[in-house]
């Protein structure tokens, strides 16, 4: 078909289009307005081609897709589609629709949809990448925001105004609620833009925790309770069986009326000690401990009709008082006393001669006269002398009678421990007596009347000596007197030498003339000389028996000394040696000579 024909036919059916309008106006048919307009098909339309509806003045061209409608129109549909109106674009896609039974409208695309004004019951926005934004913001008139779960995120109803919060007050807000922390309490912390902010406490407060408080209030626990850590480490009470008199400072165990600091309602036990430094009132008072010690440092007093055994190491007190004149005390290991004892209800001094302390016929300790024949005066007396009478009715120590609690002494106090009787002066003794060794320092009567014998092995008289040996080397310093030590004992039954002290003295327990000797050899050298001397009490004026030697080169030198002194009890011996070769050398060097040191009494 040519252009014309088609210009044509536009035009004409344009023209009749609006033949048609003006006949159903002026003829007023009642049925619904229809306008049908059906152009040739064509892919290229008129470019000055405009509808109007509801004016005859259109205001200037519209494009070949232009409808311009002025005035109240309703667009229905009467035919069973889905969409009332569906506009599409270049590319035959929906990009407005308004749905046939339900009225909705859907807006596709991805450009923008500038609403002045709009007004829904529903309002579904299911981009998932484009921003939707309402300069005034959305108002509900009724219902909530529901959110993809179901839930209402706001509720309608009279609108409010908006609440904001914030960190710290904001000027530019109306309605804001700053978040503020408590000092000792919450802490808060902005971590800035895109970050968080931070709720915490001073301290950790969680079940690992330790937290520390000043102070602490538990509504909920019973007045006086002491709490404790119960099952699982929860705060626990147990006011009847622990409890804490605050008021009267007192502490009940097994009682919520302590009486005193501490009072125990039921048995108790206690493995260790108890230290009390006033009254304890125990019904029942067990002690099973085989070692420990109960002190008390006030007085015990045990009431009751019953049996109180103290058993194990017995029972300590520095004072006991017994008041009871029915009860029966037993003390099965007897009565210890230190100090005395006294008896308040017995007064025995009115008693003839001072009385006495007895038993009666029932057992029990009462006062008697004294018919013993009076009185005994005990006079002071000296350390280790045996008591005896002095008179009728009088303590003396005796002077010649000495006993240091192993050695009886009789005339004498200087006892060797090989003696246990000593007797110092004339001895007699009538019978038979055994004696395995008999030493005697006077003359020995033997009388008539009996049959003595004597074994020649031990018919020592007037023996008393020993020999003192050294098993080591002694340096001697040039010209210098030195007293060899010795250390060992060949013969000593009189303990006449101590190998642990002073052991460069003989001593001397009998008065009498001894036989003192003494050897040793010196170390080799060609210088000076070498002497000896015996040495009585350390005095320069008792030096015995010395001699000197002109110096060995080559076997050393072997020195002895002896002499006879005169000694008394106490009176000691030491065996001197003298080198002078200018150096240190050694005494008793050779060890198949040991160096011997002895002293014999000869005479009395």
């Amino acid at each position: 078909m040519s252009n014309n024909k088609k210009v044509f036919l536009t035009i004409l059916s344009a023209i009749l289009a609006v033949v048609g309008a003006h006949l159903l106006t002026a003829n007023r048919i009642s049925a619904a307005p229809q306008t049908f307009i059906s152009t040739p098909a064509t892919t290229t339309p008129s470019a000055n081609f405009g509808f109007t509806i509801g004016t005859t003045t259109p205001q200037g061209q519209f494009g070949s897709t232009t409808l311009a409608v002025y005035g109240s129109t309703t667009i229905q549909t009467w035919l069973n589609t889905t969409h009332a109106l569906e506009v599409f674009n270049a590319a035959s896609s929906s990009i407005f629709a308004v749905d046939t039974l339900n009225g909705l409208i859907s807006v596709s695309g991805t450009g923008t949809s500038t609403l002045e004004r709009l007004s829904v019951n529903v309002l579904n926005v299911s981009t998932t990448t484009a921003t939707s934004t309402f300069a005034n913001g959305i108002q509900l008139s009724a219902g909530c925001f529901r959110l993809a779960d179901g839930t209402c995120a706001g509720s309608g109803g009279a609108g409010t105004a908006l609440t904001y919060i914030t960190v710290s007050n904001e000027a530019s807000l109306t309605g804001e609620r700053a978040l503020t922390g408590t000092s000792n309490q919450i802490t808060i912390t902005d971590n800035g833009a895109n970050s968080s902010i931070v709720l915490a406490t001073p301290q950790n407060i969680h079940t690992a925790a330790t937290p520390t408080f000043s102070d602490l209030t538990l509504s909920s626990f019973t007045l006086g309770s002491v709490v404790f850590a119960g099952t699982g480490g929860a705060i626990n009470e147990d006011n009847a069986n622990l409890f804490w008199d605050d008021t009267a400072n007192r502490l009940g165990l097994g009682t919520t009326t302590p009486g005193t600091l501490l009072s125990v309602q039921g048995t108790t036990t206690i493995s260790g000690g108890i230290t009390a430094y006033s009254n304890i009132l125990i019904p029942s008072l067990t002690a099973t401990s085989s070692n420990a010690t109960s002190s008390f440092a006030g007085l015990i007093e045990v009431l009751g009709t019953g049996t109180s055994t103290y058993i194990r190491n017995g029972f300590q007190t520095g004072t006991l008082n017994v008041t009871s004149n029915s009860a029966s005390s037993t003390f099965g290991g007897g009565i210890v006393v230190q100090g005395g004892v006294r008896f308040n209800t017995y007064n025995c001094s009115t008693y003839a001669s001072g009385g006495k302390i007895t038993t009666n016929a029932a057992g029990y300790l009462t006062c008697a006269d004294d018919g013993g024949g009076g009185g005994v005066t005990v006079n002071s007396g000296t350390a280790n002398r045996l008591a005896y009478y002095s008179g009728a009715s009088t303590i003396d120590s005796g002077t010649n009678l000495f006993w240091d609690n192993t050695n009886l002494g009789i005339g004498t106090t200087t006892l060797a421990a090989a003696n246990i009787l000593g007797v110092q002066g004339n001895a007699l003794i009538s019978g038979t007596t055994t004696v395995g060794a008999l030493i005697a320092t006077s003359t020995v009567y033997i009388g008539p009347g009996g049959t003595s014998t004597i074994t020649a092995e031990y018919a020592r008289f007037n023996q008393h000596g020993v020999i003192a040996q050294k098993s080591a080397t002694e340096s001697l310093t040039s010209d210098t007197d030195t007293a060899l030590t010795y250390n060992q004992e060949i013969w000593d039954p009189w303990d006449l030498h101590n190998v642990s002290s002073n052991t460069t003295r003989l001593t001397a327990k009998i008065e009498g003339i001894y036989f003192v000797t003494a050897h040793t050899d010196i170390a080799a050298s060609g210088t000076g000389r070498r002497g000896c001397y015996l040495k009585k009490n350390g005095l320069n004026d008792e030096r015995h028996g010395g001699i000197v030697l002109a110096a060995a080169p080559q076997d050393g030198s072997h020195v002895s000394c002896n002499a006879y002194i005169k000694m008394v009890p106490g009176d000691y011996v030491e065996f001197i040696v003298n080198q002078n070769s200018g150096g240190a050398l050694n005494a008793n060097s050779v060890t198949s000579w040991l160096s011997k040191f002895s002293m014999m009494l000869v005479a009395k």
